[in-house]
């Protein structure tokens, strides 16, 4: 079986794009997962839902993977975002299943703070995160319209994925496409560099791709048609599709090596 720490790895770069409040009331988007290569991982979809209290964003997404010799396997998740009539996320359920083994992980959100509910078979753990005054929950997202690229985006963004209030950056791509626009997004912990993505948008601003590095090769996420995003393809093989060839020769006494953490 693939591990948790790979499943959970996976499931985190693959989120379609982000819940805006500017979305339509009732639309659907299928999206397409590939690695940068065009192998297809899997597929994903979105939803926005009218409520008469506000609105509900579904995100499913469904991976079709194998590891060597051992069986297929499909990972699953399914988000339900609640949004309020002002298009603030009131709550964000979220269901992963991997076999046997599911996750149910709720996050209730007030003004002052976030309390995220994990679930297993096995176990429950509630963790309470303080909301600091502005802390975003839409990664930046709501920010991308009125911002004329001059000058970094800087805030504080709250992640249901690592519990935690990550402070965020957005800042032009060095290297930006023709007829459109490219974009870095940056998670920053204890001042040093998390994670990045990379967006790429169209002249209107709207997101056409989001690209993730993974493991040396990049998880690719796109609006694609219905009917690529079900079409039947192979597993997805992780450790081959990410493996690179040593540089340098190993020597046979490298199995003997230890490592030192600082």
């Amino acid at each position: 079986r693939l591990s948790p720490m790979p499943r959970a790895h996976l499931l985190a770069l693959t989120t379609p794009l982000i819940v805006s409040a500017a979305q339509p009331a009732e639309s659907i988007g299928w999206y397409l997962i590939t690695d940068d290569a065009g192998a297809v991982l899997g597929h994903a979809t979105r939803e926005s839902v009218a409520r008469t209290d506000g609105r509900e964003v579904i995100d499913t997404r469904t991976l079709f993977l194998t590891e060597a010799d051992q069986r297929a396997s499909r990972i699953t998740e399914r988000t339900v975002t609640r949004l309020d009539t002002a298009g603030r996320p009131v709550t964000i359920t979220s269901i992963a299943q991997h076999g046997r083994t599911t996750t149910r992980t709720e996050t209730r959100i007030t003004a002052q703070a976030a309390t995220v509910t994990r679930q297993t078979a096995r176990d429950r753990h509630v963790q309470h995160v303080p909301l600091p005054p502005g802390t975003r929950l839409d990664n930046g997202e709501g920010l991308l319209a009125g911002w004329d690229r001059k000058a970094p985006l800087d805030f504080a963004n709250f992640n249901p994925a690592t519990m935690t209030v990550e402070r965020t950056t957005i800042e032009p791509a060095p290297i930006q496409r023709p007829g459109g626009i490219t974009i870095l997004r940056k998670r920053h912990e204890d001042g040093q560099l998390r994670g990045i993505v990379r967006l790429d948008l169209d002249a209107r601003g709207q997101v056409m791709a989001v690209i993730q590095p993974m493991f040396g090769t990049a998880v690719v996420t796109r609006p694609t048609d219905r009917e690529t995003a079900l079409r039947d393809h192979p597993p997805y093989r992780v450790l081959r599709s990410v493996m690179r060839k040593s540089p340098v020769r190993i020597p046979p006494g490298a199995v003997n090596g230890q490592i030192r953490y600082r």
